[in-house]
């Protein structure tokens, strides 16, 4: 048998009270959002989880019930994207509108998008340059928003990528999924395989097939570039 080793994201530790990650002022914050915890769709947990693994806010910033130090980003979350978004039973929203509005706000925090466009051929990509995306932000410590969708099915979810291995040309995602629970001493709660040259990705939590067509990070520096999705919300 194989040793298949997994690489993790950077700046994400766990101990007896679960996962968590520091921000720049060495402030720990515990990294895990599930739907129902604070009001808003997978995307947003998703991109929550995201930020808070960078550094860039702590969950005690988004549970408190008012801005401290004056923090713009934080603020803007908090009225834009927690108290102000349709839930996921009313549409939820695309990688395409969650990068629009966070990138104009100026504020420091970029989203690149790229996605497998269904239904738009010109504004394609392929499977490999989607796969290759995700394992060399992984790879580089970074973590991923993925979005897929079943198929024939137009619902689409959004979960976060936190690591990766690699055998052969298959790469195996490691994420957390604000939908499902985090059991205790669990880095991560859904496992996504993917292969190059195969059409239908696996989804092994859940032993079903699955299209992973869009991903999503944060980049550090403020030029990006974005190639829009299609209409399915997460």
């Amino acid at each position: 048998m194989n040793n298949i080793s997994i690489r993790m994201v950077d700046n994400l530790f766990i101990d007896a009270h679960g996962i968590y990650a520091l921000n720049k002022q060495k402030v720990r914050s515990n990294v895990f959002l599930r739907q129902g915890n604070i009001d808003c769709s997978c995307m947003v947990y998703s991109f929550l989880m995201m930020l808070i693994l960078k550094g860039k806010i702590t969950r005690d910033d988004l549970e408190r019930r008012y801005t401290q130090n004056g923090d713009e980003l934080v603020e803007k979350i908090r009225k834009k994207l927690i108290y102000n978004l349709n839930g996921p039973a009313k549409g939820g929203m695309t990688f395409y509108a969650l990068a629009q509005k966070v990138n104009n706000w100026n504020l420091g925090v970029q989203i690149e998008t790229i996605t497998l466009a269904r239904n738009h051929s010109n504004r394609a990509i392929s499977r490999k340059q989607l796969i290759d995306y995700i394992e060399q932000n992984l790879k580089r410590g970074n973590p991923v928003q993925v979005g897929y969708h079943i198929p024939y099915d137009n619902c689409g979810h959004a979960v976060l990528a936190v690591g990766y291995s690699k055998e052969d040309e298959a790469i195996t995602i490691y994420c957390i999924d604000p939908s499902s629970i985090l059991r205790y001493g669990e880095l991560w709660n859904e496992i996504i395989e993917m292969h190059p040259n195969e059409n239908l990705d696996r989804h092994i939590t859940r032993s079903q097939q699955i299209i992973v067509d869009s991903a999503a990070t944060i980049l550090s520096e403020q030029t990006y570039f974005d190639i829009p999705d299609d209409n399915t919300p997460f």
